[in-house]
């Protein structure tokens, strides 16, 4: 019974990875198949092989389709496009209607807004980044990111969970970032 709930959890992670496309209403049917020490993984529909590159791709799925070029931001020294620090990446975030289920903001004038998805919110802070890393972005790496702001009054310190306020002060700080000695 267990080999069986192994197998359903890896085509159900094989279906994930968006190589078969499968409707809400199919049904998987499968035969009961106890692996003997004999048996041997031939290259047909009954195997499935898994690796750190396709487990890794299932970090990145999504309600909202991902477009890079929507995040890039126009760099006011050198006129070149990159990736936002971010807080700017957080002010795209909440301007953007359609991720308006990952974050919103409760108080726009003061600019506080709270986090409704976070681990969606910092997996996507992960690919606009586009960092080559095997490291997984979690919400606490994002949210210790964002903390980072406190002392330089760009983001002020709330006390509830998954919100944040911008702060007065956010001038400069791109300035610091890319400040080249």
């Amino acid at each position: 019974m267990e080999a069986d709930s192994v197998r359903i959890n890896e085509l159900v992670r094989y279906l994930k990875d968006g190589i078969v496309n499968t409707d809400v209403n199919d049904s998987v049917e499968y035969e009961s198949h106890e692996p003997s020490d004999d048996d041997e993984c031939q290259p047909t529909s009954d195997c499935y092989t898994t690796d750190s590159s396709s487990q890794d791709s299932s970090i990145y799925e999504s309600d909202v389709p991902f477009d890079l070029s929507e995040w890039l931001i126009i760099d006011s020294r050198s006129n070149r496009r990159r990736s936002p620090l971010i807080l700017e990446f957080l002010r795209l975030l909440l301007e953007k209607p359609r991720y308006s289920s990952y974050a919103s903001y409760t108080n726009s004038s003061l600019g506080i807004f709270q986090i409704y998805k976070p681990n969606e919110v910092a997996t996507l802070w992960a690919r606009v980044r586009s960092r080559q890393s095997s490291r997984v972005m979690s919400y606490d790496k994002f949210a210790r990111a964002i903390r980072h702001y406190y002392q330089y009054s760009a983001m002020i310190k709330t006390n509830s969970r998954y919100t944040f306020q911008f702060g007065t002060v956010t001038s400069g700080i791109e300035d610091r970032n890319n400040h080249i000695s």
